[in-house]
């Protein structure tokens, strides 16, 4: 689901606006003006979905207010890092999940500058808010206090995006892999994807599928993405590791690695049964952790994301003159998960959950059980 910024706008103006204006007087509505704007343009250069722990954004309304009310306190880091910047940018590395979730503070400050305030105690949201505008976003959502009230922002996508005021990217791209996982791989409904099988029965790969799946999956990509996604196939990281697919964002500053990897059976052109199981997987998450690598050394502003799509074709049984197999053989692997060692998703902040994707047989075409 997309955020309708019309409706977002006249949300925000029965929410917050009222009682900005009732606080503030006519100064509030420009602060919350400056506010918003700031959110927004924070969110082009920082995936919402990629903050950890609790970011507040503070605009200061009265210019004699202190800012950020008191010093803050530190947290469980040791003394208050801060970063004072004139471009939002170049906050993207400070936001990064770190090791463990943290209270961060964004200080919209005079002269174009910001402030980032990071590993703070929690802070005393009602101090703050009565003399500045004060927007929060948590695991719980997404909320403003005002004057000791809290405001909480309606998301009319209950859920599906982090916040309503980003264009959404990388939830927008699992989103899609998930629609394509199970209208299309799982039956092979697309066309183009239904190539990769040496039968009808679907359960022996031709000699070497994998480049018709990544043309199945760009095709999908390119047609659902929206948001000024850019879905390129076959793209070099650096001089010689050609990523399979790359998804990039070019208001957002973000980039999305995607490397193809195909398990199961495949007859070689000498007619021999090449078996691919998990060792192959992981060999893909080892290449994409490596070409994560080289993109941060390229495009060092951007944030980026890899994801490690798997499609599963492994059937039980299979001999080189198999034509036929038990449903229970066919399907023993539908929910048979790959073993990732080491589990490079939990290991790295840039590396999503593998998508596995099963290829159902044809059981019209296997024997009965």
């Amino acid at each position: 689901m997309t955020v309708d910024p019309e409706r977002m706008a006249e949300i925000a103006h029965e929410t917050y606006v009222g009682a900005v204006h009732e606080r503030f007087g006519d100064s509030g509505p420009r602060s919350l003006r400056t506010m918003l704007l700031t959110i927004r343009k924070l969110y082009e250069n920082v995936a919402p979905e990629r903050l950890d722990g609790t970011l507040v954004v503070v605009c200061p309304v009265s210019e004699n207010a202190a800012d950020c009310g008191s010093a803050p306190e530190p947290g469980t880091g040791g003394p208050v890092a801060q970063t004072v910047v004139t471009k939002l940018e170049h906050l993207a590395p400070a936001l990064e999940p770190g090791e463990r979730p943290t209270n961060k503070v964004l200080e919209i400050m005079d002269g174009g500058r910001f402030r980032l305030l990071l590993d703070v105690a929690a802070p005393d949201y009602r101090a703050l808010s009565e003399h500045s505008i004060v927007y929060v976003i948590d695991e719980s959502g997404e909320r403003f206090h005002v004057a000791g009230e809290i405001r909480e922002v309606v998301n009319p996508t209950r859920g599906a995006h982090a916040s309503v005021y980003a264009i959404p990217t990388f939830r927008a791209l699992e989103d899609a892999l998930q629609d394509y996982r199970f209208r299309f791989a799982r039956y092979c409904a697309c066309p183009i994807l239904a190539e990769v099988w040496e039968s009808d029965a679907r359960l022996v790969f031709k000699n070497q599928p994998e480049a018709t799946m990544r043309q199945s999956m760009t095709q999908f990509l390119r047609v659902t993405l929206s948001g000024g996604a850019t879905v390129a196939e076959e793209q070099n990281v650096d001089a010689s590791h050609p990523v399979d697919i790359r998804v990039t964002w070019q208001l957002g500053w973000r980039i999305a690695l995607l490397e193809i990897k195909w398990i199961g059976d495949s007859r070689t052109r000498t007619g021999r049964l090449l078996k691919y199981r998990d060792k192959r997987a992981n060999t893909g998450a080892q290449q994409l952790a490596e070409y994560l690598e080289a993109q941060a050394s390229q495009t060092p502003m951007h944030y980026r994301t890899g994801y490690l799509v798997v499609f599963d074709g492994r059937r039980r049984g299979l001999r080189p003159d198999t034509e036929a197999l038990t449903v229970a053989n066919a399907k023993f692997f539908a929910a048979k998960s790959v073993v990732y060692d080491p589990p490079l998703q939990e290991l790295r902040t840039d590396f999503a959950m593998p998508v596995r994707m099963f290829m159902e047989p044809n059981q019209a075409k296997c024997i009965p059980s």
